[in-house]
């Protein structure tokens, strides 16, 4: 079974775990770390989440996560789009807006 949760500090290592599961080749200073997922926590901790395995052998592990922060003014018709690192200011989501009225966020799973 499969439970979704609030992301906390004891998440943080498997979080890493998973990005370097679902992405092999992604460059490392593009993937969150378990120092950077603290980081997400202290901007803005409602918007972290992961899922965990709630039985068997695999009980506690880190099985995917969804992470995000709220933005205010996304243009949505911006030509030619954004990048996940101009959205995310770098992974250090220096763009959320506590008052924001998007959420921004993405999810992995393995």
């Amino acid at each position: 079974a499969i439970e979704v949760l609030p992301m906390t500090e004891e998440h943080l290592d498997g979080v890493e775990r998973l990005q370097h599961e679902c992405y092999p080749t992604m460059k490392e200073h593009e993937k969150i770390t378990a120092e950077r997922a603290a980081h997400f926590l202290e901007v803005f901790r409602e918007g972290q989440t992961v899922a965990v395995e709630t039985s068997g052998s695999g009980r506690g592990r880190v099985v995917g996560m969804n992470s995000g922060f709220l933005v205010a003014d996304f243009d949505f018709a911006r030509e030619g789009g954004h990048t996940f690192q101009e959205i995310t200011g770098g992974l250090t989501y220096s763009n959320h807006s506590p008052d924001g009225e998007f959420y921004y966020g993405y999810g992995e799973s393995s």
